[in-house]
């Protein structure tokens, strides 16, 4: 068994290897390279997120590093090519909605910084709708305000076939994890960087939620990091 798992992560690193190998020739080929803080500028608006989706599919439980040995993640590519479109770009990269005490909504980019403790989150990975209730909104005052979200992620779940499992976690919990490290790891650039990336992160304890991932341990560049190393290696 041994064996075998290390066989197989070795032929996820050549397949994310070969991505790597992909994306920085077609970025060649169109003659589009990062910049020093790495932005992808110039890209035709209608390859405008190819690259992300790229990065997205390399880290996230298709083949990111964290999942390969995951059972739900095996299950996962092996019927990632049956889905529908939509679905299948949702499990490639999730959506992420960020509800107020309205039940109004707006979406926010799939990154780490998301994880503010003053959020009520709904992250839709396709098979899955996760709600993630911060620290700040977890206690009974703030109970409507999740029940919205959780009464959306059962109305979204019950017009898809198959039904996706909804899960329910809070900030600091074990479970976090996984959800961490389906996300652009943003936590790891620079504070300017941060704030181009994620304009709300300027009025937020920023400190605290990249210090309180920073325990995850996560090895994975961030987004902006990864474009710029292949064009290192």
């Amino acid at each position: 068994e041994g064996g075998e798992g290390r066989g197989y992560a070795s032929e996820m690193l050549e397949i994310r290897g070969e991505l790597d190998r992909q994306l920085r020739a077609f970025l060649q080929g169109i003659k589009v390279r990062p910049d020093f803080t790495g932005e992808l500028k110039g890209l035709p608006s209608h390859l405008s997120e190819l690259p992300n989706l790229l990065f997205h599919t390399r880290n996230g439980p298709l083949l990111g590093r964290f999942f390969e040995k995951d059972e739900k993640s095996l299950l996962l590519r092996e019927n990632f090519l049956n889905v529908g479109c939509d679905d299948a770009l949702s499990i490639l990269r999730p959506t992420i909605r960020s509800f107020d005490s309205t039940g109004a909504f707006e979406y926010l980019p799939p990154s780490t910084l998301a994880l503010q403790p003053t959020r009520v989150l709904l992250v839709d990975h396709g098979t899955t709708l996760i709600l993630w209730i911060g620290s700040s909104v977890a206690g009974p005052v703030h109970e409507t305000l999740r029940r919205t979200c959780l009464d959306e992620a059962f109305r979204i779940a019950l017009s898809r076939c198959p039904i996706p499992t909804v899960l329910q976690i809070t900030e600091g919990s074990v479970e976090e994890k996984n959800l961490v490290h389906c996300l652009n790891p943003g936590h790891r650039d620079s504070r300017e960087e941060q704030i181009t990336d994620f304009p709300t992160i300027h009025d937020a304890d920023r400190e605290a939620v990249c210090s309180r991932l920073r325990g995850f341990a996560i090895v994975d560049y961030s987004m902006r990091e990864y474009f710029r190393s292949i064009f290192r290696s």
